[in-house]
């Protein structure tokens, strides 16, 4: 078969609006991938939006693979609403595919996971964001982030490696509620042998010079969930790092901080901050650049986000399903294979014999003071 030319894939595209789900995409090769991508195709909202993005990073994933000798045979379904029964289309889709991909509905989430273990079937769910008894149980589901404890240990290691034996200022209040991640990330700096020190919510820049240690490097933690007080504590932590400071200080953000409003108006710069993440969340990376760029010239039209985590998500995931399905078939869950793609690194494990798989390679973005970016992996 020739190789899928830019009007062949647009015309999928186009296609997919009217006619799900029989859109069928193949990419020339010696071997083959089949997947079964169900997502709200048709809702017109923000569902919709997202998962076209990702639904088009996995077109392009397998328009790259076929220089490889990879060939992908991928249907799209559109999962319907919140109540949209859903075990028509999974009897319709099974058939064609190894792998189904998708669910945005957390009661399809379930479904779908149910149906994987009784048929033996990898399921990964890109946008699961709670683990029921049903996912985290299950030996044939596979999601594309750590759970809490996964992220809390790799975050925790990252950082010592790092930083060496620091000093952790805790900003906590009795009044506010601190996530589940960030207590356990706390945990297990101090179990690897950091200092820990509370500070309250209304310290201020001097209460934070003053508590800083001179002989190891500091790391601030905010414990609080409300976006206001991150906010208001990263301006004072900068502050205490623009003027001369008794030793390092840094500050750990969580993703959704770091990609949330502020993202664009200048609030992390100035200080130096961590961001456990798994995937590559510079925006002026050439590699986001780059693929950007290409998604343009296919569709016509941007990507949604700055960066765009659908698209991008989209698109190491299928780099990371297609080749596993093509080398190692059903069973490439199995494997423990570590794709490493551009943006999001693969590298599925699970803690028992009966739980399911979660991504454990996370990497440090680490903001410095100057403007400038790296990672930091193993």
């Amino acid at each position: 078969m020739k190789s899928l030319s830019k009007r062949a894939l647009c015309l999928c595209i186009i296609l997919l609006a009217s006619t799900l789900p029989h859109i069928i995409l193949h990419a020339s090769a010696q071997h083959e991938a089949r997947v079964a991508v169900i997502l709200p195709f048709k809702a017109n909202n923000e569902a919709s939006r997202k998962s076209l993005d990702f639904y088009r990073g996995f077109l392009l994933a397998a328009d790259h693979l076929k220089r490889n000798g990879i060939s992908a045979h991928i249907t799209a379904h559109d999962e319907g609403s919140a109540t949209t029964p859903l075990e028509p289309t999974l009897t319709a889709a099974a058939p064609h595919a190894d792998a189904l991909v998708g669910f945005y509905h957390q009661g399809h989430v379930n479904d779908a996971a149910t149906f994987g273990l009784a048929h033996e079937m990898p399921v990964l769910l890109p946008f699961c964001t709670r683990i029921s008894s049903q996912v985290g149980g299950n030996p044939f589901v596979a999601l594309p982030f750590p759970d809490d404890e996964a992220w809390a240990e790799e975050t925790a290691t990252l950082l010592t490696a790092t930083l060496g034996r620091a000093q952790v200022l805790v900003i906590q209040s009795e009044s506010t509620s601190i996530s589940h991640r960030t207590q356990l990330t706390i945990d297990r700096l101090k179990r690897k042998g950091a200092k820990l020190k509370a500070l309250p919510i209304g310290a201020t820049p001097y209460d934070i010079a003053d508590a800083m240690s001179k002989k190891m490097a500091n790391l601030v933690v905010c414990a609080a969930l409300d976006n206001d007080i991150v906010q208001s504590l990263t301006q004072k932590v900068r502050s205490v790092s623009q003027v001369k400071a008794k030793s390092r200080l840094a500050m750990l953000v969580q993703p959704e901080w770091y990609n949330g409003p502020h993202r664009q108006d200048g609030t992390w710069m100035g200080m130096e901050i961590f961001v456990p993440t798994i995937e590559f969340t510079a925006p002026q990376s050439k590699d986001v650049a780059s693929l950007t760029e290409s998604y343009r010239y296919w569709f016509h039209t941007s990507p949604n986000g700055t960066p765009p985590a659908d698209f991008l998500t989209g698109y190491d995931m299928g780099i990371s399903i297609l080749s596993g399905l093509a080398h190692h078939g059903r069973n490439f869950l199995e494997k423990g294979q570590k794709t490493k793609g551009k943006f999001l690194d693969i590298a599925m494990k699970k803690s028992s014999e009966k739980a399911c798989y979660t991504n454990h390679a996370l990497r440090l973005l680490q903001a410095k003071s100057d403007g400038t970016m790296s990672i930091i992996s193993f």
